[in-house]
Formats: C-alpha cells, structure tokens, sequence
C-alpha cells in the first residue's frame, strides 16, 4: 500500500511544471505580440491643451481612416511643455521614434483663432517640421451658429488635413525637403516658371521672334586670295557623250571689278570605235578666266573671258598592233559666267557657273587611216564648287 502514495507528489510536481511552461509561453506570445505592435507603422497625435478641438474630437473623426490602411494611431495627451521650437520637436520624435519604431510621423495643431488652424507634422526619420495651414471650410460661419460649431469644423479640417499627407505621398517629401534644405547646392537650380505658377494664375506667353538669316557681304578687297574645288562637267562637241570630272584653282581679287582666277582640271575619258580599232582621250584642261565681277546683294555675279589649253593624253588600241599612247594639245577661247554666294562663315563661299568654248586648235584621231575621234569643236561645261579664303588684310 505504501508504493501507489509515493505517486502523489510526482503528479503533483508535474502537474505544477506544466501549468509554469504553459505561462512561461503565453507570456513569451504577449512579449512577441507587443513587440511586433510596436514595429507596426503608427502615428502620434500630440495634444495641444492651449487650443481647440479637442484630441477627442479629432481622434474620433480620424481613426476610422487610419484603421483602414493599418495604421496605429497613438494619442499623447501629457506633456510638460507643448514643442515650441525645431529642437522640442526633434527632441520629442526621437524619443517617441525610440518607443515606437514603425513611428511615420507626429501630428499636432494649434487654432490661434476662429478662422484659422495650422497642422504641425514632423516626420519620424528626418525630424522635418512642417506646418499646413487648414480650415477655409469653416470661414463662412454665421453670427448665428451654435458655439459648438467653430470646434466641430476645425476637427473635421485638422482631421482630413492629417488623414491627406498619411495617404498621400507628402511624408516621403519631407526627408528629401530635408536633405536639400540643409545641403545648399554649389549653384542654384532655376525651376521653370509654369512650375511655379498657382494653377489659377494667367501664365503670360513670351513671344519669340525669329529673325531670318542674313547672308554677310563679304569685302573681298580685304580677302583677296582664294581657293576654288569644284566638281565639272562638259560636252566636247560633236562626241556623243558628255564627261565628268573635278578641277581645282585660284582666283585673285586685285581690284573691286577684276579678279583673275587659274583652274586646272581633270576629265573622265572620251572613246570612240571603229573597223579598226578603240581611241581613248583624257583631257587635262588648264584655264585662265579675267573675271569681272558685280555685287548682287551679298552674292558675286562674274562674266570672264576665258583662254583654255587641254592636254589631251591618247590611248590608242588597233585591233592589229599594240596599244600606243600619245600626248596632244587643244586651244580654245570663250566666256563663262559665275555665281559666289556667301556663307555664315565670312571666308566660305558657293560657287556655280557655266560656259562656251570655241576651240580653235584641235585634231582628230585616226587608227591605219581611219577617222575614229573627231576633233573638238565647241566645248559647253558647267561647274559647282565651294571658295575658301586663305589670306585677309
């Protein structure tokens, strides 16, 4: 009988051990839940006990909109002394940041008079202070309204003031307010005006004026020296077929209505066919022009007298023999006229122009006594280029 005695203290000891881990763990889940309450993004309403409404009547209204996007709403209504600076403020929020670490920010206000009140907010990481001034609702009363009225309409304002800068993203401003307001940048920004024009406002349109290009008129007494390139083209008369090529010179103005001009080219080759074989020329034409030039506004007009000497390189292929190059020579005189219109730059200018050339000295190829190539008779060219100074007075 003494062994199932021996039990009782057991289950005694058992039963006491399991009812101490079972609050030992109800305690630790309180300790769990009140710290993951702190961590909870919340805000404080700080009371000012000098100024209507009430904290009541503010929380009452505002509450319901916190509760709806999970923000705690934590009501401090003792104070020794309501924050009167930029330090109370700091001071204040740190300390409440510290007992709340999810804290967004510190709300409070003061109504100095009937018709307005001002939010004070103070975001909880960079401690910016700002203050929203609210209440043109309540502006309108009339002598005879309820006294009650001037309190009930200031919380409803306060309250939507405080619920607006939650949901919106005016508390993410304030750090970079913050961050700007105390970091002065090495120059400052000029924001554009309709940034900063009240929507209301009657933004003023500048008119621009745009004022058309004006080519210079170049005095080409003081730059006298310039170089031409220029691509050309001309027709040999009688060939049937025009060639092409490019040519490179001189001009020289030595006086207001004279500028001789030296120009030396190259041409594509002519060909001709025949029973008895192929001729190839190419021309190499040098050029003397005694330009005479006119102003036309700020564009140069000039008719030359011309004097022209090709070298003319002949490349013969008989169908019999070999292939025998020679050289030979043309002489032409004739008149061409030019354009120069000036550029932006003062030293650059455009140049076309066209002419005829009567040659006087030419002859024709033959291959074992065939006529293949003609000799030239007139010459018809044109010609477009650009014009640099290299020199001014």
């Amino acid at each position: 009988m003494g062994a199932p005695a021996m039990h009782i203290p057991t289950l005694f000891g058992a039963i006491l051990l399991t009812a101490m881990l079972a609050g030992m763990s109800a305690h630790s889940q309180e300790e769990q839940d009140t710290d993951s309450e702190k961590e909870l993004p919340s805000i404080i309403l700080l009371e000012n006990v000098h100024s209507d409404p009430s904290m009541l009547e503010v929380s009452t209204l505002l509450l319901p909109s916190m509760d709806e996007i999970g923000v705690r709403m934590r009501i401090d209504t003792v104070v020794a002394h309501f924050p009167a600076s930029q330090t109370d403020w700091s001071l204040y929020t740190t300390q409440k940041g510290k007992e709340a670490p999810g804290l967004l920010a510190v709300f409070s206000w003061n109504c100095p008079a009937e018709d307005e009140c001002y939010i004070y907010a103070v975001e909880g990481k960079s401690l910016a202070l700002t203050s929203v001034p609210v209440g043109d609702g309540w502006k309108r009363e009339t002598a005879l309204a309820p006294k009650h009225t001037h309190s009930i309409s200031s919380a409803t304002n306060i309250a939507a003031g405080i619920r607006e800068i939650v949901y919106s993203d005016l508390l993410l401003a304030f750090p970079q307010v913050a961050r700007q307001a105390n970091r002065p940048p090495k120059k400052v920004e000029q924001k554009p005006r309709n940034r900063l024009l009240a929507p209301h406002e009657e933004q003023q349109v500048e008119e621009v004026t745009a004022e058309p290009f004006v080519p210079p008129v170049i005095d080409h007494q003081d730059r006298k020296f310039w170089l031409d390139a220029a691509y050309m083209g001309a027709y040999p008369y009688p060939s049937s077929r025009t060639v092409h090529g490019i040519s490179l010179g001189t001009t020289l103005y030595l006086a207001a209505h004279f500028a001789p001009a030296l120009r030396i080219g190259a041409l594509a080759r002519r060909e001709a066919a025949g029973e008895n074989g192929r001729i190839y020329a190419y021309a190499f034409p040098v050029g003397l022009h005694m330009k005479f030039p006119m102003n036309v506004g700020p564009a140069i007009f000039s008719i030359a007298p011309v004097v022209q000497w090709d070298i003319i390189l002949v490349s013969k292929q008989p169908v019999e023999r070999e292939i025998s190059a020679s050289t030979h020579f043309d002489l032409s005189f004739g008149g061409e006229t030019t354009w120069n219109v000036p550029m932006p730059r003062s030293d650059i200018e455009l140049f076309f122009g066209a002419g005829i050339l009567a040659t006087v000295l030419s002859e024709e190829y033959s291959i074992s006594g065939e006529s293949i190539m003609d000799d030239v008779r007139l010459q018809f060219y044109w010609l477009a280029g650009v014009s640099k100074n290299v020199s001014a007075r």
